[in-house]
C-alpha cells in the first residue's frame, strides 16, 4: 500500500529528496522538523537525537501516520534532517488499525507533539513505556521481535 515515505531535507527543512507514497505525505514532512525547531529552538537539535510526532493538527493525517525524524549533522554541524512517516498498526484509538467513524481526535488514540524518544543516542525509556502501553501491539512500537517482556 506504500503507506509510508522517507525524506532527506536539508538544514533550512527543504526537501532534497523523498521516497514515492501516498500522496498526502508528499511535501508535509518538512513541517515536523520546522515545528520541533519552532518549538525547541535551533539548539534543540542533538547528534543522536531522534523525535516522533502524530498530532494531526500539526502534521496534516491521521493519528496513526507517525512520523520519526531526526538532525544529521556532519563534523558538529547541523547539516539536514532524515525523516520517515508511516501509518502504525495501532496508537490506542478505539479501533485497531484506524477508526473511520469517529467523531473526535481523542477517539484515534495517543496524540503526540514534538516528542523526543532518542536523547543524543540513549533511548527514553519512560517515552517508550508510554507509546508500547497505549497501543494493542507494543512489540512493533517498540521496534523488537521477541515474545518476551522488554525488560
Amino acid at each position: 500500500m506504500k503507506d509510508c515515505s522517507v525524506g532527506l531535507l536539508d538544514d533550512h527543512h527543504q526537501i532534497l529528496g523523498q521516497s514515492a507514497g501516498l500522496p498526502i505525505f508528499l511535501g508535509n514532512l518538512e513541517v515536523v522538523t520546522e515545528l520541533t525547531e519552532l518549538r525547541f529552538g535551533r539548539e534543540g537539535w542533538r547528534p543522536g537525537d531522534v523525535w516522533i510526532l502524530n498530532d494531526s493538527y500539526m502534521a496534516g493525517t491521521h493519528l496513526h501516520d507517525m512520523t520519526v525524524y531526526g538532525p544529521v549533522f556532519v563534523d558538529d554541524k547541523l547539516v539536514g534532517f532524515a525523516t520517515c512517516r508511516a501509518h502504525w498498526l495501532d496508537v490506542g484509538s478505539k479501533d485497531a488499525g484506524g477508526s473511520t467513524d469517529s467523531v473526535n481526535i481523542f477517539q484515534e488514540g495517543l496524540r503526540l507533539g514534538p516528542t523526543k524518544v532518542v536523547d543524543r543516542g540513549k533511548l527514553l525509556d519512560d517515552v517508550v513505556d508510554v507509546l508500547t502501553r497505549n497501543g494493542r501491539f507494543p512489540y512493533p512500537a517498540r521496534g523488537i521481535c521477541s515474545l518476551r517482556s522488554p525488560a
